[in-house]
């Protein structure tokens, strides 16, 4: 049922945030900057609705078209995935390796993903992320 909702458009309608930040994605790009100051921070990808790249620090939206390509997919899979096994939609997720920690959250259809080196604290992560969410993503 859920996949019949979601594939005829019912369920995931882009609300408030998306709207906002679809129309505007500068508005957006100036905000990343504050994960800079997650230790071990390497890079931040937002990704509209639709999968396409909204924003990336640092750099611009030439040099993180390939990591939101790549980061689709991932995303992609996540959520098919969380529907296949029927727990509901996908929100969020860490996956961790030798290089580094990407932790992937969606809000309001908004991809975001946060990329850190594998020196970085999972929980400080996860924290300095839920703040950004919080406080800075919906001023």
């Amino acid at each position: 049922d859920c996949e019949r909702r979601a594939a005829s458009g019912n369920v995931f309608r882009p609300g408030i945030l998306a709207q906002r930040y679809t129309r505007n994605p500068d508005h957006l790009a100036r905000k990343l900057p504050v994960l800079e100051n997650i230790p071990g921070f390497q890079r931040a990808v937002v990704l509209g609705p639709n999968g396409e790249l909204l924003a990336g620090y640092p750099g611009g939206p030439d040099e993180n078209r390939k990591y939101g390509d790549t980061l689709g997919k991932v995303f992609k899979a996540a959520i098919e995935c969380s529907l296949r096994m029927d727990i509901s939609t996908f929100e969020k997720g860490v996956f961790q390796s030798k290089e580094g920690v990407t932790f992937l959250t969606v809000v309001d259809r908004l991809q975001i993903a946060v990329l850190c080196s594998s020196k970085s604290k999972t929980n400080r992560v996860l924290a300095d992320v839920h703040k950004f969410l919080e406080h800075d993503l919906y001023t």
